[in-house]
This record gives structure tokens, C-alpha cells and sequence, in this order.
């Protein structure tokens, strides 16, 4: 078993955190993790915390559940290993931030804590779910959730909703429609929901989103869908059938690809990230090709961009996570609204200040607002009618 002073051991540990390691490096700290040495995991986390100034001294108190985050990161970190080098700091930075979070939960002053009130209402908050509402092309609506699992079979195809998965399935039918059968999810304000059309692509709605397709690409010349909200595709490739997605103005087209499109009403820019592949990114007349770790951005006054991403940014959402970097209070609470379906208000002059950090998106409100504590924002909790309400103060 390494020691905590073992020059090795100490070394594996920083070039996680400095997100230098090799999947041999990531294999061999997971083994490490895996001997259950307690005291060498609480150096190593030690080591992490006095790095911030914030953090110094207060780490001999971190409980023994929160060293899950750092054995996550490295599983995920290995696994992520294979794919493209932009993934590659994701879990690193993740299992470091969350390390941070989490201690800092349990070991500051009491000053954090909520009274009797604020800690009820935080309790009727819960944190998004698998749900969506499915609506056929007849009119009728299906509720998917955790609990109802559907099978509708019909002329156009057979379509499955399994129960407590959270994956709505259309199996194609090889029939010849007179006219194309559109059908429409919609995720609500704390709901995810995944989708597999009939050709197989695989597309990830995010919480207040919407999108319209056909069940069925029999006969068709092109596969078109149309989103508002966000979502992650992975497209099946067909050359003979290219892939469209439109959201407003904007015209993503694909032959098969890993990409995401964030277009919400109330985000300043439609935001198109795109992780493998090459997609042409179509606005009005004009065409631009975007390659692997670019972004575009299209702005409410026709403004368009094409720049680098911040893929962990942009694939937080997907990995499970709300994370921000240099984004303001208003930008990380458009995010906490949709995902934990609750109306975000603000009070007064909120000064001008960029926050980095995130937490899991199965964390509780509580935890949330803890957070926010810790980084002096001044907040309150409210309820009206059946709605809990966030007020951020000066």
C-alpha cells in the first residue's frame, strides 16, 4: 500500500487536479482510492482545499462521504478518457469543484444555516426528474414520468414510453403515409426526458424544452425536427437523409454528429456547441461550417458568431451537473428556475459579480442555497400560491 508521503502517490493526486493525468495515471489513482487508505485520502483532499485561501484550515472536518466525489471524478475522468481531448478536463475541474462545495456544506459557520421557514420551503423543492408530456397527433396528450410506461401503436409506427427510465422509443413501421405524423415532447420546468426516433437518433431534452418531429422518415427527403429549450443530439447517420434542426431563425444541418443547441426565449443567444463531427450552421442566406470545440452564436439582433467553446460549460447539463464559469447571478438563476421549476425574482440593485463553481443537478435546493451563502448572496425564499419563489436581495 503507498504511503501519504510516497513521492508517487502524491504526485498521481496533483496531475488530477491539474488535469495532467494518462488513463494509465487515472487507473492506477483509482486503484490507489480503492485500498481505502482514509488518511491518505484526506491528505490528498487537504492539499486541494489549502490551494484556495478560502478554504485554509477548515478541511480536518471533511466527513468521510464526501471523498465519493473524488473516486467519481476519476471514474469519470477514465471514461472519458477515450473520447475526444475538450472532454477532457470535465472531470478533473468536476470532482475537484464538488470537493470544495460539499466540505465547505458541513464546516462553516453557522451563520449558513437557514431558519425554521426557509428550511421548510427548501424542502418542498426537489430537483428535476425524468418527465415529460407527449402529445400525438390527434390531440391527445400522454404524461411520462417516473411512475407510467406507454406503448401506442398505430399507422405511423409503434412508440414506447418505459416505465422509470425516462426514454420515450419509436420503432418505424415500413408503411406508406399519405401525409407526414408529427409528434411533439415537451419537458416542464424541472424535467429532462430522452428520445430515439425511428432512425435511431438519440436526442436529450433539457428542462423547459420542446420539440416537434415526424414519427416516421418513410418517404421523407430530409429529417427535420424543431426544438425550443436545449438539447443534446446524436445523430444517426444517413447521407441520403441529411439532418435538420431549426430553432427560430437558425437551421442546424447534420449527417450524423454529437451536438448541442441551447435556444431558451430568455438566454440572449442561441448557443450551438458542437463535440464531434461537423455540422453547417444555416441563418438566413448565410452558411458556416463549425468544427469539433467551436460554438455558434446568434444573437436576438441577428448577430452571429463563430467561436471556441467551453465544452464543460456546455456539456455540464448532460453530465448531470449545473456549473457555471465567469457567469453572473442572473445567468446561473435562469439555469436554477428551469431545473428546479421555481420563479427566480430579484430586489433592488444585485451588484455586478462573476461566480465559477457548480453542483450536481441531484443536489437539493438546500444545498443550492448554501452555496450561494458562502458566496454572499443575500437571498429569500418565499411562497405564493402553490409556487416557491427565490428573491435574490443586494
Amino acid at each position: 500500500m503507498l504511503d501519504k508521503d510516497t513521492p508517487d502517490s502524491v504526485d498521481l493526486y496533483h496531475r488530477f487536479l491539474t488535469n495532467r493525468l494518462s488513463k494509465e495515471e487515472s487507473i492506477q489513482l483509482k486503484a490507489i482510492w480503492e485500498e481505502g487508505n482514509e488518511e491518505i485520502l484526506r491528505s490528498w483532499i487537504a492539499e486541494g482545499l489549502e490551494q484556495d485561501e478560502r478554504f485554509s484550515g477548515v478541511w480536518k472536518e471533511v466527513p468521510t462521504v464526501h471523498m465519493e466525489y473524488l473516486y467519481e471524478g476519476i471514474q469519470e475522468r477514465i471514461s472519458r478518457q477515450r473520447r475526444k481531448w475538450w472532454y477532457s478536463s470535465w472531470a478533473a475541474s468536476a470532482a475537484l469543484l464538488a470537493v470544495l462545495f460539499s466540505t465547505l456544506l458541513y464546516v462553516w459557520p453557522d451563520s449558513t444555516k437557514m431558519d425554521e421557514t426557509q428550511s421548510f420551503l427548501a424542502t418542498q423543492v426537489l430537483p428535476g426528474s425524468n418527465k415529460a408530456v407527449l402529445t400525438l397527433e390527434d390531440g391527445r396528450s400522454l404524461t411520462l414520468d417516473q411512475e407510467n410506461a406507454y406503448q401506442v401503436d398505430g399507422t405511423e409506427g409503434l412508440v414506447v414510453a418505459t416505465q422509470g427510465q425516462g426514454l420515450l422509443h419509436y420503432h418505424e413501421k415500413k408503411t406508406h403515409l399519405e401525409e407526414t405524423v408529427y409528434h411533439r415532447l415537451e419537458t416542464p420546468k424541472g424535467g429532462e426526458y430522452l428520445l430515439q426516433l425511428a432512425d435511431g437518433s438519440r436526442i436529450w431534452l433539457n428542462a423547459g424544452s420542446s420539440l416537434r418531429y415526424p414519427v416516421s422518415f418513410e418517404g421523407l427527403k430530409e429529417r427535420k425536427v424543431e426544438l425550443t429549450g436545449e438539447a443534446y443530439f446524436d445523430i444517426a447517420k444517413n447521407k441520403a437523409l441529411p439532418f435538420r434542426v431549426v430553432s427560430g431563425a437558425q437551421t442546424v444541418e447534420v449527417m450524423g454528429t454529437h451536438f448541442n443547441v441551447q435556444a431558451y426565449a430568455d438566454e440572449p443567444h442561441i448557443r450551438t456547441t458542437l463535440i464531434e463531427g461537423s455540422v453547417a450552421v444555416h441563418v438566413n442566406n448565410e452558411k458556416k461550417i463549425l468544427q469539433p470545440g467551436q460554438e455558434s452564436l446568434l444573437g436576438g439582433d441577428g448577430r452571429w458568431t463563430i467561436q471556441e467553446a467551453d465544452m464543460e460549460t456546455a456539456m455540464a447539463w448532460k453530465n448531470g451537473r449545473i456549473y457555471f464559469r465567469d457567469a453572473d447571478i442572473r445567468q446561473i438563476m435562469r439555469q436554477v428556475s428551469r431545473w428546479y421549476n421555481i420563479e427566480v425574482r430579484f430586489e433592488g440593485e444585485i451588484p455586478q459579480r462573476t461566480f465559477n463553481g457548480g453542483l450536481s443537478r441531484n443536489s437539493s435546493l438546500s444545498v443550492l442555497l448554501k452555496i450561494l451563502s458562502l458566496n454572499q448572496v443575500s437571498y429569500e425564499l418565499k411562497k405564493k400560491d402553490q409556487q416557491i419563489e427565490l428573491w435574490i436581495k443586494p
